[in-house]
């Protein structure tokens, strides 16, 4: 039950109240199930305050301070939380629907199996705040910073992520379905078994994350940097990665068929026993690359540099070679070079001294010459 005599202070406004609770919220108030719907709240210090199933629908609380408060069940619908501060709040199943709540600070707020379908995040502080398991279909958190944020086995369905910072945040078993995360940070995000059918990732940071079993059906990587990720195993075919960053990057066994790689810069990164199937990889640099059991049949590997790859039992079946570079310095023992087009000059000496399949090796360098 709520105390009777916060009740009557809070009803007489914000200044009264503020100058009650003192200037260090050091008089503790128990609110809960109150309502104060409708009411003019802005800039009210509820800091710490115990406000179980409290109702502020339709309430101004611009400005007001509600950190470290416990709001779980709370009710916000229609309200304005603009520039709120809602810091290390418990707000479990909270109902926020058509609240406005940009601008807010939500730092380390729990939100888990809350109400919160469409609002606008933009630029709001999310830092260290958990999501898990609520509603967030088409919501936008343009420019929100995410980092640490908890959104495990969340519904994220056309959300708006362009430019968030969600820098080691934890999604594991999220659903992004055609999500945008133009420009966003992903570094170190944990993304496993998360769902990203196409999403569109084009210029974003996801860096140091791990990938692995994460679906991608159809999204869009172009332009991202992908370094030092781990997409091993992946299924992801006719993928978008052109001219994405994959240095060091791991797609062991990954399935890349008739995927776009073109120009991608993947200094350093391993393919092995990938299936590049019909890729296109049209000027890509893989200088130090691990192709090794790589399947590149009908591939296209023109202005490839290879400089330092190890090409050892690659498949270049009728792949097409024209301008590509770095042979030489490339290790490649029984790489299989049958029926490819377009062998630069060089190649000749260099597949005879790697020991490549001799008997198609002939075939394959007079139809390049």
């Amino acid at each position: 039950m709520p105390d009777p005599e916060s009740m009557r202070m809070i009803r007489m406004g914000p200044k009264e109240w503020n100058s009650w609770r003192g200037p260090s919220a050091y008089t503790k108030v128990d609110l809960t199930g109150v309502k104060l719907d409708d009411l003019d709240l802005r800039g009210i210090n509820l800091r710490g305050a115990h406000l179980k199933h409290a109702q502020f629908n339709g309430a101004d609380l611009e400005g007001a301070d509600f950190s470290d408060a416990m709001i779980d069940l709370g009710q916000f619908q229609g309200a304005n939380l603009r520039g709120a501060i809602l810091a290390n709040a418990s707000m479990k199943q909270a109902d926020l629907r058509r609240a406005k709540v940009q601008n807010t600070d939500f730092t380390g707020v729990d939100l888990s199996d809350a109400t919160v379908a469409g609002l606008d995040f933009t630029n709001a502080k999310l830092e260290r705040a958990n999501l898990s398991m609520a509603l967030m279909s088409n919501m936008k958190f343009r420019g929100a910073d995410m980092r640490n944020a908890e959104l495990r086995r969340t519904a994220l369905f056309g959300s708006d992520f362009h430019g968030a910072d969600l820098t080691d945040a934890i999604m594991v078993g999220a659903d992004a379905s055609r999500a945008n995360f133009v420009e966003a940070k992903l570094d170190h995000a944990t993304l496993v078994e998360a769902k990203f059918p196409h999403v569109n990732f084009t210029n974003a940071s996801i860096q140091r994350t791990d990938l692995t079993q994460t679906v991608l059906t159809g999204a869009t990587f172009k332009g991202a940097n992908l370094s030092q990720s781990n997409l091993t195993g992946l299924h992801f075919p006719s993928c978008n990665l052109e001219g994405a960053t994959l240095e060091r990057t791991i797609l062991d066994k990954a399935d890349l068929g008739d995927g776009n790689l073109i120009e991608v810069r993947a200094s350093g990164a391993s393919f092995e026993q990938a299936n590049l199937l019909h890729a296109r990889l049209t000027n890509a640099v893989l200088n130090e690359a691990n192709l090794t059991r790589t399947t590149l049949v009908a591939a296209d590997f023109s202005g490839v540099n290879v400089s330092g790859a190890t090409l050892t039992e690659a498949n270049f079946v009728a792949a097409t070679l024209k301008g590509s570079t770095g042979w030489e310095t490339a290790s490649g023992k029984d790489t299989e070079l049958t029926g490819a087009l377009s062998a630069p000059a060089g190649v000749r000496e260099w597949a005879k001294a790697q020991g490549a399949r001799a008997g198609s090796l002939k075939r394959v360098l007079e139809q390049g010459s």
